[in-house]
């Protein structure tokens, strides 16, 4: 077993709340800062804080909106900031996805496809800006249908001379950017996007690159995204969540731009791009029991494979995934966990810190 990555998320050194003039308390905006200690292979120990700005609901009918991110620096001199939103108009008649970054950490890389030798790495790194925006527009109900725009720029990237890398020598080894447009359906009657306890996530999107757009490639990437919430025993406490996702390219993909196996998110216990390709698809189910106010656990299980095209997954290797975790109350009034998870895999084994649930 190799452990690939261990942090430690220390939180909730300063929570403040303003009424922003407003004297109703239910539309008070919460903002929550914590300091984040980890540590990483890639990139030494890490410091720096995250951020989350909850905008409460100015009606019964709207889900609680909010704004999140982080900023992050290493004792080897790389950084990351991101943030995002996620933000509901009055009566969800819009929703608003949106999300920049800016990082230069460095990655280990094994391969492209399944046919890699785990014990043959290298670290590479780059300076990464993405950013992106989804409109969603309420048609019926739940039921949302939008629009928006995606661009990437993957420069200064560095790699090992005779490497694995410069041998395969793979689309955007060199650095590439990307623009194009975005679309997507989706319908999510979730009774919460920080943690849910009962409803439906169905999201179709697709994103198209293209030269003309001012992209340096032109490909066009699917993703697929299912998730379903139930309660159990009709208590509290104890809720069953399932989640398929997949992920389909065309065209010249830029090696940075592949579907990664992994994270903290699905088939965790993965690190996140060992295994990496054009197409990806995983299951995963977890039980979640809130035993008390503050606290929780969780067990789950997954599957999930890679292959180059669609027909080829009739040969991928079917790779397992399961673990255990603890939950901790961060933010009661959004009901917003620390999670701390620890996955196994095929001859692989990883801790996860987070803010939120995985899915």
């Amino acid at each position: 077993m190799q452990l690939i990555r261990v942090g430690l998320w220390l939180v909730c050194l300063a929570s403040v709340t303003g009424g922003y003039g407003q004297t109703d308390s239910a539309r008070r905006k919460p903002i929550n800062i914590f300091p984040i200690v980890g540590y990483n292979p890639e990139t030494s120990v890490i410091f720096g804080a995250g951020i989350f700005y909850a905008l409460r609901p100015s009606d019964s009918v709207n889900r609680v909106s909010f704004v999140n991110g982080n900023g992050l620096v290493t004792l080897n001199r790389q950084w990351q900031v991101w943030s995002g939103i996620n933000y509901f108009t009055r009566q969800e008649k819009y929703y608003i996805q949106a999300g920049i970054s800016y990082n230069n950490f460095p990655l280990f890389f094994y391969g492209i496809g399944e046919d890699i030798n785990i014990r043959e790495r290298e670290l590479f790194s780059s300076s990464n800006l993405r950013v992106q925006a989804l409109v969603y527009r309420s048609v019926y109900k739940k039921l949302f249908v939008g629009a928006g725009f995606r661009y990437g720029n993957v420069h200064r990237l560095d790699f090992q001379q005779n490497g694995i890398l410069e041998q395969l020598a793979p689309v955007g080894l060199f650095g590439n950017y990307y623009a194009g447009t975005q679309v997507g359906v989706l319908l999510d009657n979730r009774d919460s996007q920080l943690t849910p306890t009962r409803g439906w996530l169905l999201n179709a999107t697709q994103f198209v690159h293209a030269r003309v757009l001012g992209s340096e490639y032109d490909f066009i990437n699917y993703q697929f995204d299912v998730r379903h919430y139930r309660k159990l025993w009709k208590e509290r406490g104890h809720v069953l969540a399932f989640q398929v996702f997949a992920i389909h390219n065309v065209g010249d993909v830029p090696f940075t731009e592949l579907a990664l196996l992994g994270g903290d998110n699905s088939m965790r216990g993965y690190y996140l791009g060992k295994y990496r390709d054009k197409n990806y698809w995983t299951l995963q189910v977890e039980y979640r029991h809130q035993v008390n106010g503050w606290l929780g656990f969780v067990t789950f299980a997954g599957m999930g494979s890679i292959a180059p095209t669609l027909a080829d997954f009739g040969q991928a290797t079917l790779l397992p995934n399961w673990g255990v975790g603890a939950r901790f109350k961060l933010i009661p009034r959004e009901n917003l966990n620390l999670r701390i998870d620890y996955g196994l895999g095929r001859d692989t084994g990883n801790f996860y810190f987070g803010i939120s649930e995985a899915f």
